[in-house]
């Protein structure tokens, strides 16, 4: 079954413009938050973080919630 080449080419030009979304974009800042949440997860645990460390993992996220709103029509923003 050949192709549809509209469907390529739709979904070409789809890929192209999420990789220059994601390029230069602060989403791979998001990655270690995924592993700082898992660490931190219950309070009281043998391990938690500094204030500083909070901070800066707060900082991350707020700078990554913000690139994503850039990202998308004003109408999606909460």
């Amino acid at each position: 079954m050949p192709l549809d080449p509209i469907l390529l080419a739709e979904t070409k030009a789809w890929l192209v413009k999420a990789a220059n979304d994601l390029r230069g974009s602060s989403i791979n800042e998001a990655v270690p938050l995924t592993e700082f949440a898992w660490s931190y997860r219950y309070p009281g645990d043998p391990e938690t973080p500094t204030p500083d460390e909070a901070k800066t993992e707060i900082a991350t996220a707020v700078r990554v919630f913000d690139d994503i709103l850039k990202r998308n029509p004003q109408e999606a923003h909460p």
